[in-house]
């Protein structure tokens, strides 16, 4: 893919999607009118379109790569097009979103096209085989031999081939999930902002939807800041601000994070952190984020009524030394052996068959939680029996500078 199509009259918009296209050396078409937009893509057949409802309409994009974006209200009178298209993005419209889900659409488009290139060269492969078989009565002994090599060439490129349509998949299913776990606490905001604008209703229901706001609020700024912290880890651009830090902080800052949701589910939270506890060297805020990750997926997996527990104790570790160790356990429904390997895979969800309502989240937080506390020189480890809970473990080294 060399071009893309974009139609709107948001400059800022137009900066972002040309300097990140720049970046990657991908062209960029600003075309006034549905008409031309329509004409530039037909002349570059394959490329990437995106599309503002907001400045033009268009009645059928089948058969063209795009991204539709749009006033949340406009998108979903057009929810025709949303099936057509490779992904929505709400205004307003985030920087920071906007090049992540473009760079995604991009590698899945790119992937595409290797995996037909591949697809042609497996389907030229299975025909020279099946010429090869219908003369192997005639040949002799070495032929039979560089027939084999030919069938081992033949299984290789199949098992690469089933390797990429995973590695599609998976990129699909993310952009799916990202897509609906972004739109869920946006409408749920809007929703709820646009009841409060009627002066009808009572200061009750007011303190009520301000506080279903501040849930939905606090959960899109998750979502966010994970994908934030992928991205700048897989990229190597993240910070780190080692010091010092009081795991009692960080404690107390993660449970004040997740109390509305803990509230909310009616669960209870039991903290033991010993108050003279070692200090650890670390960052700070991303330590906060592992252990509001894992305070989150305690509730999740949680059912209503429910126990978490929250212990920090020293342990001195054989060849390790003294090192802190915090350890979340739930008394939710609890993780599969068979997935337990899993769990700290990027993407990777656990199976939808073990609750009625499927986990919110999108697969990333446990892998950000490894790479954050790898980061640091700790380990961090699973322990659950099916059914019947789960228990997330860390270890940091105590004052240790790295």
């Amino acid at each position: 893919m060399e071009t893309i199509v974009l139609l709107t009259k948001d400059k800022k918009l137009r900066a972002v999607v040309e300097n990140n296209c720049n970046q990657q050396g991908l062209s960029v078409q600003f075309p006034l009118t549905i008409e031309e937009w329509n004409e530039q893509l037909q002349n570059n057949n394959g490329n990437l379109a995106i599309l503002d409802l907001d400045n033009c309409r268009a009645d059928d994009i089948r058969g063209i790569p795009a991204i539709i974006i749009g006033q949340p209200a406009t998108i979903f009178n057009r929810i025709d097009l949303i099936k057509q298209c490779e992904d929505i993005i709400p205004k307003p419209v985030m920087p920071e979103v906007l090049i992540f889900k473009l760079n995604k659409v991009i590698e899945k488009l790119n992937l595409s096209e290797e995996l037909k290139k591949y697809q042609q060269k497996i389907k030229k492969l299975d025909i020279e085989v099946e010429t090869a078989y219908n003369e192997w009565e005639k040949i002799d002994r070495v032929l039979k031999a560089s027939l084999l090599e030919t069938e081992k060439d033949r299984n290789n490129l199949k098992e690469l081939n089933q390797q990429l349509e995973k590695l599609n998949k998976m990129k699909s299913e993310f952009l799916i999930t990202i897509s609906h776990e972004l739109k869920t606490p946006l409408s749920s905001i809007k929703a709820f902002s646009e009841i409060l604008l009627n002066d009808k209703i009572d200061k009750a229901e007011t303190l009520e939807f301000l506080q279903i706001i501040n849930i939905e609020s606090d959960r899109l700024d998750r979502l966010i800041n994970n994908l934030l912290m992928m991205s700048c880890i897989e990229t190597g651009k993240i910070c780190w601000n080692m010091k010092a830090v009081s795991i009692n902080k960080i404690i107390e800052k993660a449970v004040a994070t997740m109390q509305m949701d803990i509230k909310e589910k009616e669960l209870r939270l039991e903290i033991n952190v010993s108050p003279d506890i070692s200090d650890i060297y670390g960052d700070k805020e991303k330590l906060v984020n592992v252990v509001g990750n894992l305070l989150s997926n305690a509730v999740n997996f949680s059912t209503s009524e429910g126990t978490i527990r929250l212990n920090a104790t020293e342990l001195l570790i054989e060849n390790r030394g003294l090192e802190v160790c915090v350890c979340i356990s739930d008394t939710g429904v609890g993780i599969k052996i068979e997935e337990q390997e899993k769990i700290f895979d990027k993407f990777y969800q656990i199976k939808e068959d073990i609750l009625i309502d499927k986990p919110k989240g999108m697969g990333l937080g446990l892998a950000i939680c490894k790479e954050i506390i790898e980061h640091h020189g700790g380990r961090i480890w699973v322990e659950s029996q099916f059914g019947k809970g789960s228990s997330f473990s860390f270890s940091l080294p105590v004052g240790v500078e790295l």
